[in-house]
Order: C-alpha cells, then structure tokens, then sequence
C-alpha cells in the first residue's frame, strides 16, 4: 500500500502545488516523478519512526483496532481518525500516540534531506507534520470501512461462496 499512498500524496501535491516544489507541469522537469519519489521517502520514514522506532521504545501498541459495524457510522469515523492522536499501551490502556506525533515531526524533520531548497523551512515543515499526523487519522477510514465495502460489493455483484 506504501506505493499507492504515496502517488496519491503525490498527485494531490501535484494538483494544489504544494510542497515539496519540484514544478507546476507533471512532467516537465520531472516535477511528478521528483514528488512521488518524495512523498514516498515520507511515507517510508514515518512508518519506520511511529510504527517500529517509537512504538517500540516508548512501548505503544500503533497497530488500528477495528470498531466494527455494530457502533454508528460516526462514531466509527470518530474513533478512525482520533485513532492517530489516541493509542493503547502495551498493557492495554488508553495513551497520547507518542510514536505517531513524533515518528511524523521525525519524519518531517527527515525530509529536508530530499526536498528542493525552496521547500526546506519551517512553516513547509510544521505543515508536513500536521498534514501526516492528519493522514494517518484519515489512511484508519481503510481498515474501518474497507471490509464492509467489500462485504457490500460481493453482495451487489453476486460474488458469494
């Protein structure tokens, strides 16, 4: 999934010109191919900080537990998207999620490795940390919704066992 979500952070920098800024055209310059492979190191680097680095040092479990069908629509998508601020503790208890808000400042500190000189100041990465802390909220919608999608469609197109 690393390589879908990145050409789609890719092409939505792309079509608002935002950071990094690598060029207006698609592939005048290499613009998309230069964001894909950014957004990419992004993704890539803030996994290995908040799912494995700081997951595991500060002994938080990152891994998204599903609510399932039986709770509200709303409360589901609540529950999806609070999930990146909100984790458990290897023990089970409800705790600030340490690995996700630092492993995505970590992430967005990284960046400046790779990104062109005009993106690397703070504001572009103040927003890269708030638009991956965000992301990671919404990218929970998947694992919440994405079974009864499927559900819904093998009903729809007649695909039973």
């Amino acid at each position: 999934m690393t390589p879908v979500a990145a050409g789609l952070d890719a092409t939505v920098s792309q079509l608002t010109h935002s950071a990094p800024l690598y060029g207006r055209h698609f592939w005048r310059k290499d613009a998309f191919p230069k964001r894909f492979g950014a957004a990419l190191g992004d993704n890539i680097s803030q996994n290995f900080f908040a799912d494995f680095v700081l997951a595991s040092a500060l002994h938080e479990n990152t891994r998204y537990v599903r609510r399932g069908h039986a709770r509200g629509i709303w409360g589901r998508i609540g529950y999806s998207i609070s999930r990146s601020v909100v984790t458990r503790t290897d023990a089970g208890d409800a705790s600030f999620n340490w690995a996700n808000v630092l492993g995505c400042a970590m992430s967005a500190a990284l960046s400046n490795a790779y990104y062109p000189p005009v993106s690397r100041t703070a504001s572009v990465g103040a927003v890269n940390w708030a638009t991956n802390v965000a992301g990671s909220g919404l990218a929970n919608l998947a694992p919440e919704f994405g079974p009864d999608v499927a559900r819904w469609l093998k009903r729809r197109l007649g695909l039973h066992h």
